[in-house]
């Protein structure tokens, strides 16, 4: 009989009882333990030459090490989901699966570079890339690899080395004859210029890609993704260059290519009308940004009642957020408040189910900090007040889990209305306090 056998039997008795576990309590322990018992039972296939049930494990094992680097932010996670996937390519590559192995490795590699991990990104795809590109019969597999790795030196603040790879592969997609792919380099060309300060030749780059979907979107509308990026692009430099009376017409242009060649576009067009409204209000046009915001909000509401995920939840709760804020703008108190009111419940209800998302304790600070300024606008200042005192509990939390610093500004800003406030209501004792701790946390 063969001793594999029994602990075979173990590990899948374990994974059906994690398996419930995870998914009635999907903390990171209960993930985490999943994760491991995926690792040891693909290692236990591997030695019974199982490897296809063994890849399928270890694809599982990075999966949840992937949820968890990405929730967390914890090296340890990220460690995790790059040894899970090593071994998950490797039983690939044993099956004779070669292009499923380099494809898994270019989608880690786009999350390690989502994550901030250039470093292993850049040593994962060099080598990739060079043997891509000695292979033409691979060579759409070799313009995605050039393309992350184009885009992993300019993260690592090698931005000229990336802009000549990007150069070099417009070059070689134009021999081809792929204008539709040379366009969508030119955006990426255009992305590492700006980061570079060269705004104008950003600029330059994005009208080229720009004019070429203009002739090409009616004949080829999966070109669509690429076309709306570069207007997007084209807007974002316009704002940053203070030419926001410019980026609405490209957003404008945008939105019409979208809702004439995009046949399921409702998120991609909420996206623009979100980015319209940012604009709008940039320019001091409320009335405008109003009218973009609600109707991506609308849209966006269907879309989840329809076909809800969490993804399509947390675009609709962050454009219920900038909705308010075009209605604090507009003078609107009591919508705004009511409106972040019923965003900071439901982002604590989310925040009960994954304790750990820290992206959720700040979006509830910022829907905080708008409804205590609307509260302060209509003269509750107790109500305020209590904001306030969560708003700053909430930062030092932040900032003592080892949050960003750069909270520390929010921190002192929020101490200094408390002040204001404090002192509105007669207690200029603790104002005092308040204005002390802010200066010393202005100072340090």
């Amino acid at each position: 009989m063969d001793p594999t056998n029994e602990v075979l039997g173990r590990q899948t008795a374990k994974v059906e009882e994690l398996l419930v576990i995870a998914k009635q309590e999907p903390t990171r322990g209960s993930l985490q333990a999943l994760a491991s018992i995926y690792l040891a039972r693909g290692e236990t296939l591997t030695g019974r030459g199982e490897a296809e049930r063994a890849a399928d494990d270890f694809r599982e094992a990075a999966a949840l090490y992937a949820h968890l680097a990405v929730q967390e932010r914890e090296a340890r996670f990220v460690d995790g989901m790059c040894d899970a996937g090593a071994r998950h390519r490797a039983a690939l590559e044993t099956l004779g699966q070669a292009e499923e192995a380099d494809r898994h490795l270019l989608g880690e590699c786009q999350l390690l570079l989502h994550l901030g991990e250039h470093q292993p990104a850049l040593r994962a795809l060099e080598p990739v890339v060079e043997r891509l590109r000695a292979d033409e019969d691979r060579f759409p597999l070799f313009v995605e690899a050039a393309r992350l790795h184009a885009a992993a030196l300019a993260t690592g603040g090698r931005v000229d080395e990336s802009i000549a790879r990007i150069e070099a592969l417009v070059d070689a997609l134009g021999a081809r004859g792929e204008a539709g792919l040379a366009a969508a380099m030119r955006t990426e060309q255009a992305i590492a210029l700006a980061a570079t300060g060269r705004r104008e030749e950003a600029l330059a780059a994005l009208d080229r890609s720009i004019a070429h979907f203009d002739g090409a979107l009616e004949a080829d509308r999966a070109l669509l993704p690429a076309a709306l990026q570069a207007l997007r692009i084209r807007a974002a430099l316009l704002l940053e260059g203070d030419r926001a009376d410019e980026a609405i017409p490209a957003l404008d242009r945008a939105l019409a290519w979208a809702r004439a060649h995009g046949a399921d576009a409702v998120e991609p067009v909420c996206d623009l009308l979100r980015e319209r409204a940012r604009a709008a209000l940039a320019l001091g046009r409320l009335d405008e940004a109003q009218r973009d915001v609600d109707e991506a909000c609308a849209q966006l509401q269907q879309v989840v009642d329809r076909e809800p995920s969490m993804e399509r939840i947390d675009a609709l709760m962050e454009a219920g957020f900038e909705r308010a804020v075009v209605r604090f703008q507009r003078r609107d108190f009591d919508a705004a408040l009511q409106e972040a009111s019923g965003l900071i419940a439901a982002w604590a209800a989310l925040a009960r189910r994954a304790p750990g998302r820290i992206d959720l304790q700040q979006r509830i600070l910022m829907a905080l900090d708008l409804r205590e300024r609307a509260a302060s606008e209509l003269g509750r200042h107790q109500e305020a007040l209590a904001d306030q005192t969560r708003v700053v509990d909430g930062l030092r939390a932040l900032l003592e889990a080892g949050a960003p610093r750069d909270l520390a500004q929010a921190l002192v800003l929020t101490l200094e209305r408390r002040a204001g406030t404090r002192r509105l209501l007669g207690d200029h004792a603790r104002a005092a306090e308040d204005l002390a701790e802010a200066r010393r946390l202005a100072l340090a």
